[in-house]
């Protein structure tokens, strides 16, 4: 009870088109095929119709059905504004082509990158397969620990066989932040040479003001011999310093 756990072979993409549509006009999606908890397990919503059932999840690929599920994005793609639920796809071209209905929609997922745009997504039964999974993921949602869940993992999985590998077991936050790695040194690069930049702007302001006071101190002597207060003349500074202040943050944000 207090582990979930479920199966799914590993992505790979496939040609689908509506039974009115030519073959040519087939979308590349990805197909997933996963069992009944997937949605569940990983909190995709079913926004329309309903997920599989264990024993379509479960069942060969003749005794499973033809129903499939798809992404929303997807829905829209192939169906436009009309209820996508009971349609037909076709998978496949030409011969190999087969048939299929829509028992579901799902909400859009991001399966490569967590960022970007959403895939083109269909999920079939986990056991209907054309050939034999290799190597199939578990996703595993519980409050016990990384070893205690990986214990229990492959306890289930001895009773089963025993000569079943488990392997490469790592929580999905770690699958994301490699995925990420990469993005995350671009953007601390970014941020390194914004600060830099800032600095050497910081520094030329004050330079630039500092010749400029330097400049004019004919001109502050005279303005103070006639009148002017210490506070008028840094209002005049501070009022050169806002203007170009200002124009370059505004240019400088319009470029970004």
């Amino acid at each position: 009870p207090r582990l979930r756990a479920l199966p799914l072979a590993p992505t790979f993409g496939q040609w689908v088109h509506t039974p009115g549509r030519a073959p040519g006009d087939a979308i590349e999606v990805d197909l997933n095929r996963v069992t009944q908890n997937y949605f569940a397990v990983l909190g995709i919503p079913i926004v329309r119709g309903r997920a599989f059932t264990a024993a379509e999840a479960m069942a060969p690929r003749d005794a499973s059905g033809n129903g499939v599920i798809i992404s929303r994005s997807l829905a829209t793609r192939l169906f436009g504004r009309a209820d996508p639920l009971r349609q037909n796809m076709v998978i496949g071209m030409g011969k190999t082509g087969r048939n299929v209905v829509v028992i579901g929609v799902a909400e859009d997922v991001r399966t490569d990158l967590p960022t970007g745009a959403s895939e083109l997504t269909m999920y079939e039964p986990f056991a209907r397969e054309e050939v034999y999974v290799v190597r199939p993921s578990l996703l595993i949602k519980s409050r016990l620990t990384m070893r205690e869940a990986t214990e229990v993992v492959r306890t289930v999985a001895a009773r089963v066989d025993p000569r079943v590998p488990i392997s490469g077991n790592q929580p999905l936050r770690i699958v994301i932040d490699r995925q990420l790695s990469s993005r995350r040194v671009f953007a601390w690069v970014l941020s390194l040479l914004g600060g830099l930049g800032f600095v050497l702007a910081a520094v030329g302001l004050y330079g630039l003001l500092a010749q400029a006071v330097a400049e004019r101190t004919r001109e502050f002597g005279i303005r103070m011999a006639m009148g002017a207060t210490r506070r008028r003349v840094f209002d005049l500074v501070l009022r050169q310093a806002a203007l170009i202040a200002g124009v370059g943050g505004i240019a400088g944000l319009g470029l970004a």
